[in-house]
């Protein structure tokens, strides 16, 4: 089978979902191609997951034109509609990977043709199916892909994980339009001085992110560092705690793991609605955001475009305000101050919450690949 693959280049998360489903599939699958741009790019240059990458921005239905003449046995689309209109016409069968339908707020989309509509069920994703899943003839409902551990490496004392993830997406651009990675090591440092500085932090982020806080905020028992997701893996069994966006992966690995995990605040408008969500759930105990410190808040089912708008508005405002930034700093020094019981009971909790969550994913996509074969062996009898 050959196999097209498409990830859309917004921070890690839709690259990490797809290299979670490429390990799998890779034994089974004769050549896969990857055409990606930006943090997606990035992400698979540190692999040795597909054949050929070929650098295309799938959210330009122009830059694809390069490739119509090719043709695939297979599709797999990650979180992009734009890209999937164009893509889905070059393979025999097309999937659609969605990990936000919990945050879909309308229907008739025309992703919902794929031959395979995959939902990862994130917290909300009931809810949404039971109101949009009439629509989508081929959806299958997935868990998280992340792996819970019974046991793991006992951790390092003192040993901070701080994850920022990829920070960079077409509507994100850190020291562009946004200043949330300086805010948050600028509070954390200070936190780390109020607290006696004792401790040791390794921050990640993507590539450009990492080398500029490197030389901005260089400082003894810090180390700041854009790493492979299975480097990441590692040094996230090692921490003793785990700060981090609320992205979708990284905390449910963190957890998954038996991490305590705390949340810092949101960095798009995606992870606004993440964090409420995680929240609602009990998965975030720990936990802070703008609207606990402006005040305000950001409305469920705006456009990405304007939802991020208004994100960036909040951060800008909490990076000019004394009283928000003192208030950060004192709840990043309990997180640095929390013992080691009050740490076994925050992972306690978390992992109670996001149980319903998990699953044996690797089972599951691999009967999704049997299908998807048994799919193309059909089409290919009928065009016979």
């Amino acid at each position: 089978m050959r196999l097209l693959c498409d990830a859309i280049a917004f921070c890690y998360g839709p690259a990490t979902a797809l290299k979670q489903i490429l390990e799998v599939w890779r034994p089974h699958v004769s050549a896969i191609t990857l055409v990606a741009t930006g943090t997606t790019k990035e992400y698979f240059e540190r692999t040795s997951l597909v054949d050929e990458l070929i650098e295309v921005d799938t959210e330009c239905p122009a830059s694809m034109r390069r490739i119509s003449s090719q043709r695939w046995d297979a599709l797999i689309s990650i979180c992009n509609p734009v890209g999937f209109l164009s893509l889905s016409k070059l393979a025999s069968v097309s999937i659609y990977w969605d990990f936000l339908f919990w945050m879909r707020f309308q229907g008739h989309a025309a992703e919902f043709a794929a031959d395979f509509y995959a939902v990862e069920m994130y917290p909300g994703c009931a809810a949404a199916i039971k109101k949009w899943g009439r629509e989508i003839p081929g959806i299958r409902e997935f868990p998280v892909l992340a792996d819970w551990l019974s046991f793991t490496t006992a951790p390092e004392a003192g040993l901070i994980l701080v994850n920022l993830g990829g920070q960079r997406s077409k509507l994100t651009e850190p020291w562009v339009n946004t200043t949330y990675p300086a805010l948050i090591i600028e509070q954390l440092q200070e936190a780390d001085v109020a607290t006696g500085g004792s401790s040791r932090f390794l921050v990640t982020a993507d590539m450009a992110t990492s080398r500029r806080l490197a030389a901005d905020y260089h400082k003894k028992g810090w180390r700041f560092v854009s790493l492979s997701h299975n480097e990441f893996q590692s040094e996230l069994d090692r921490s003793d705690r785990v700060i981090t966006h609320p992205g979708l992966y990284s905390p449910f690995e963190s957890i998954g793991h038996g991490k305590p995990t705390f949340f810092l605040p949101s960095s798009n408008y995606t992870q606004v609605l993440q964090m409420r969500s995680f929240r609602d759930y009990g998965l975030a105990p720990q936990s802070i955001d703008w609207c606990d410190l402006l005040r305000t808040d950001v409305a469920f089912g705006l456009a990405e475009e304007e939802g991020v708008r208004q994100v960036l508005t909040l951060i800008e405002r909490a990076s000019k305000d004394f009283v928000v930034r003192r208030r950060l700093r004192d709840e990043f020094s309990s997180w640095i101050l929390m013992g080691e019981s009050e740490l076994k009971v925050t992972a306690s909790v978390q992992r109670c919450a996001s149980a319903p969550f998990f699953g044996n994913y690797k089972t599951s996509i691999l009967s999704l690949l049997r299908e998807v074969e048994q799919r193309i062996s059909a089409r290919q009898e009928v065009q016979e």
